[in-house]
């Protein structure tokens, strides 16, 4: 069996940094009645534990962004393109399915033969990896929107708290590999602490995942648990237009034939003006859900609101 990838649909996020290390534009986005521009792109690559070889992919989201008293919600809309041998599949940011190779006692074939997330039996083979044409895949992404409700030191000693909420909508075709072709709701909470000019953050994140609806690809669907993740960091301002830091980020695997994801990301901010800011990323997986290296780079104008 063999499908083209579907590939991110997740933001910027999350994909890989926690959401302050991915959304520095927090400063410009806590201004009241302030909106905030975004665009970039993240290209990672990675065999995902495939034998078929590496697939490799552009994620390219634009966010607006609006700032209402302690609110702040945003809408982001990604651009995809994967190129790769067709065998992988990306069902979001935390689910990587690799049809040539068992998952223990689970493989893809029984999975899906029995539309659910366990199984008992071993039957799925697959031809010799060779010669394997390479497939493309190009277009609009699942779009998602989030609402954080951000919540000041009540002392000085107490750290900042973000709560909220993110809907993913399925947009991106799911015949074409795209998405998954089913909504998935997250509630997070995030909390940043600064110490002079270093700062320390974290936070949780728990998403109902919706399965995936039956396709030409998978013609009875497949089920996905819900994921429980988190991330760590540290951030040092070097200047006051310059910020780099690190961040460790963990994702329960969503399918039975998939693998935790554990990833590692560093990040630079300059602060080109009050308006603008610009963050490189760049960071690497370590099992098969992640990809062996991935870079990015955004850049986010803020501005007055006319509302």
């Amino acid at each position: 069996m063999k499908t083209a990838s579907l590939v991110l649909s997740a933001v910027l996020t999350v994909n890989s940094l926690g959401a302050f290390a991915e959304d520095f534009e927090r400063n410009l986005e806590r201004l009241p009645n302030r909106m905030t521009l975004g665009a970039g792109f993240k290209f990672s690559s990675g065999d995902y534990g495939s034998k078929l070889g590496d697939t490799d992919a552009w994620y390219v989201p634009f966010s607006l962004g609006y700032v209402h008293n302690h609110w702040r919600f945003k809408l982001i809309v990604p651009y995809l393109t994967s190129t790769g041998p067709g065998n992988v599949i990306s069902a979001g940011t935390d689910t990587r399915v690799v049809v040539d190779k068992n998952r223990g006692a689970c493989t893809f074939a029984t999975v899906v033969a029995a539309n659910s997330s366990s199984c008992t039996t071993t039957a799925l083979t697959t031809p010799p990896a060779t010669n394997v044409p390479r497939i493309t895949e190009a277009g609009l992404g699942d779009l998602s929107a989030s609402a954080i409700y951000g919540i000041n030191p009540l002392k000085p000693w107490m750290p900042y708290i973000d709560v909220g909420a993110k809907i993913k909508f399925p947009t991106a075709d799911q015949n074409r590999r795209l998405g998954t072709g089913a909504y998935d709701y997250t509630m997070m909470g995030d909390l940043y602490k600064s110490f002079g000019r270093f700062a320390a953050f974290g936070g949780v994140a728990y998403t109902f995942k919706g399965d995936i609806a039956p396709s030409s690809t998978i013609p009875r669907g497949l089920v996905l648990d819900n994921v429980l993740g988190s991330y760590v960091g540290a951030e040092y301002r070097v200047t006051n237009n310059w910020l780099a830091g690190l961040s460790v980020d963990y994702r329960q695997a969503s399918s039975a034939f998939a693998r935790d994801v554990k990833e590692f990301s560093s990040y630079a901010t300059w602060r080109v003006s009050p308006q603008l800011s610009v963050t490189g990323t760049a960071g690497t997986g370590f099992t098969d859900a992640t990809p062996d290296y991935f870079v990015g780079l955004a850049l986010v104008y803020g501005f007055k609101s006319p509302l």
